[in-house]
């Protein structure tokens, strides 16, 4: 009778507790339309015929539309602060020109990252019937989901990174001497977004505003290794960051 009066009181618990948590959450699905920028440094732009562990002048030649989703879950401390996190999976796409010597190269990259977000989302009063402004803000920590070329590889850094000597013999070998990612398998990046929510009920609502997530740490792969006598690492001489500025629109609910 004891064990069956204790389990019952564990159930009952552990029921509230799960009420009480739902009841503190709030979710929430975004879609992200707009566009990245590339922020490319090159410390070192020799030709690669002078030194192999430069490949010339890297820079970014055009901006590309940026696309995403975002799952959110909220964590409510109160009716206007909330942590706010969940996963957003984001695809970048940007084209990089590479001048070496007198060699221009275009290539047009497309990276997809997987993010979880850790951020504080403030909640203002009613500024008019049911509507309210959000501000949310925080690091991102990002993985990267894929990454491809787009067409050819004219500016050979993806060449380089698969060690496609074969079909790239003058610049398509990396120190490693096998397939590596181009890209960073992680990142870390901050993001700012303001907008509107308008609350259908005290369950549904739906939200539109601004978004800026800028990069923090290098994009490219720090394994992989020019091939030179040093094995220079590529990051330490060509940095590649990026930032997406884009409208967020979305439905918030709980239970």
């Amino acid at each position: 009778m004891k064990n069956l009066t204790a389990l019952l009181f564990l159930s009952l618990s552990f029921t509230l507790v799960k009420a009480q948590i739902l009841e503190d959450l709030t979710f929430g699905v975004e879609l992200i339309a707009g566009q990245t920028r590339a922020h490319i440094t090159d410390d070192f732009p020799l030709p690669s015929s002078q030194s192999t562990s430069d490949d010339g002048f890297t820079e970014i030649e055009r901006t590309y539309n940026a696309r995403g989703v975002r799952l959110i879950v909220n964590y409510n401390f109160s009716e206007s602060l909330a942590l706010s996190t969940g996963f957003h999976f984001t695809e970048r796409n940007f084209q990089v020109r590479n001048t070496d010597a007198d060699y221009i190269g275009f290539s047009r990259y497309r990276v997809n990252y997987t993010h979880l977000p850790i951020m504080l989302r403030y909640r203002s009063n009613e500024i008019a019937d049911y509507l309210r402004v959000i501000i949310k803000g925080g690091p991102m920590f990002g993985f990267n989901a894929r990454e491809a070329v787009i067409g050819g590889d004219g500016a050979h850094f993806m060449n380089f990174a698969r060690n496609r000597s074969d079909i790239d013999p003058s610049r398509g070998e990396n120190g490693n001497g096998r397939s590596m990612n181009l890209f960073n398998k992680t990142s870390l990046s901050a993001y700012f977004g303001i907008g509107l929510e308008y609350s259908f009920s005290d369950t549904f609502s739906i939200y539109g505003g601004l978004g800026y997530q800028i990069g923090i740490t290098n994009m490219l792969n720090p394994e992989l290794l020019f091939n030179d006598n040093a094995l220079t690492p590529i990051t330490e001489t060509t940095t590649w960051k990026s930032s997406v500025v884009g409208l967020d629109l979305g439905v918030g609910f709980s239970f």
